[in-house]
């Protein structure tokens, strides 16, 4: 009985890690995370470098480059970032979403990381900018 109970727990284990971070975006079709950004409730972060930023971004998304974002607390960020909203947190591939959202997670955001890189929310409809950077 003991090693059933323990296989089963072994199991279910990884399911229930999966429910867990069932928060991100990568459950989310981008037009589900676009339609929430239509009707504000939701914003997008661009964790990209200045040099990414300037040769192109998704219109009306908020910036913050990681290597800045990473020596932000939260009594800053809470002043920069809308704390009701989905902070939904992107780049050029999601490894730096990835680590800007866990942060935010931590601070009490409801942030989540974007899979999809910059180019592909461009493909998916996301309208493209070009104006000058300027943080939130």
């Amino acid at each position: 009985m003991s090693r059933l109970l323990t296989l089963s727990l072994f199991c279910l284990l990884p399911l229930a890690l999966l429910g867990a971070d069932a928060k991100d975006a990568d459950t989310e079709s981008l037009e589900t995370i676009q339609e929430r950004i239509e009707n504000e409730g939701a914003v997008l972060l661009d964790v990209r470098n200045q040099g990414e930023w300037d040769q192109g971004h998704v219109e009306g998304a908020l910036w913050i480059a990681l290597p800045e974002f990473r020596k932000l607390n939260k009594e800053k960020l809470t002043k920069m970032l809308p704390e009701k909203k989905i902070v939904y947190c992107y780049c050029a591939a999601g490894k730096r979403a990835g680590i800007a959202a866990d942060q935010l997670k931590k601070m009490g955001f409801d942030a989540r990381k974007i899979k999809a890189g910059y180019q592909d929310l461009i493909k998916a409809g996301f309208v493209e900018s070009k104006e000058p950077a300027a943080t939130p």
